[in-house]
């Protein structure tokens, strides 16, 4: 069975839809792409909004009824196929793609991602640099700039950080990596299960790491050892983490042998 959701569209204000996700330097064979998020309570309608850059070079999002949920995320892009193929897990997420004709260009340096209304009224306004993301890594293609709050000022400084290694360096479609909820403030690590059981019997095989951080680009590099001190698995080496999620410890060591139980 298919369900379709559809509502009158509403007018939308500033502070109603705001620029969550940004990608504007893609690998080689992907494309840029802007995720805009509903933070109000209305269903709104997207019919002749724009995407602007910093020249006010202007792209109409759709000229057809188009209509934005409350709490839902849209990505605007003029490849949907070939951002879901770059970032498999937003294939789960297909029906919060929109596809353009094109975006305007958005230079890898810096530069400014205006969204406005069908009147060319500014609805929320982005002006992003590379500087934002987060420094040790190797490169910056292929990662987007994801938003921190819904509540904090879209221009404000540290309401950005680059996407978590962990999805694959953007979440095109859904919740943000390194998104923080409102009132988290301790860091913490947690074992969901104390005792597992590597053995393949499909019951507790794999240990799960549960993290909680009250911030953004906290590195985790994790070492494994035996109850006689001896390394035995090297789980992660500077991964950049968001602020929450779960990692995961098979069972085995380094040279993917089964620890003794």
């Amino acid at each position: 069975t298919e369900t379709l959701d559809f509502a009158l569209p509403q007018l939308g204000d500033p502070g109603d839809v705001l620029i969550n996700e940004v990608l504007f330097n893609p690998r080689t064979a992907g494309r840029d792409f802007v995720e805009i998020y509903n933070a109000s309570a209305k269903n709104i309608g997207l019919k002749n909004w724009m995407l602007q850059n910093a020249d006010l070079t202007t792209r109409v999002i759709s000229e057809d009824p188009l209509v934005i949920f409350p709490g839902q995320h849209l990505v605007l892009t003029d490849g949907v196929n070939t951002t879901i193929q770059e970032y498999p897990m937003s294939g789960a997420y297909r029906e919060n793609f929109h596809e353009m004709e094109s975006l305007p260009s958005y230079n890898n340096g810096d530069g400014s991602v205006i969204l406005a209304d069908s009147l060319e009224n500014p609805i929320d306004r982005f002006d992003y640099l590379e500087d934002y993301h987060f420094p040790l890594l190797n490169t910056f293609d292929g990662v987007s700039l994801e938003r921190l709050s819904y509540t904090r000022p879209t221009n404000e400084e540290g309401n950005w950080s680059s996407a978590s290694e962990r999805v694959g360096f953007a979440t095109p479609g859904y919740v943000n990596s390194q998104f923080l909820p409102e009132g988290r403030a301790s860091a913490q690590f947690e074992l969901q299960d104390e005792v597992f059981s590597p053995d393949n019997d499909g019951f507790e095989d794999v240990l799960l790491i549960n993290y909680a951080l009250d911030g953004p680009d906290y590195l985790a590099t994790i070492r494994i050892y035996d109850s006689t001190g001896r390394l035995i698995r090297g789980l992660t080496n500077n991964l950049l983490l968001g602020t929450g999620g779960t990692l995961s410890w098979d069972g085995t060591t380094d040279d993917r042998a089964l620890i003794h139980i």
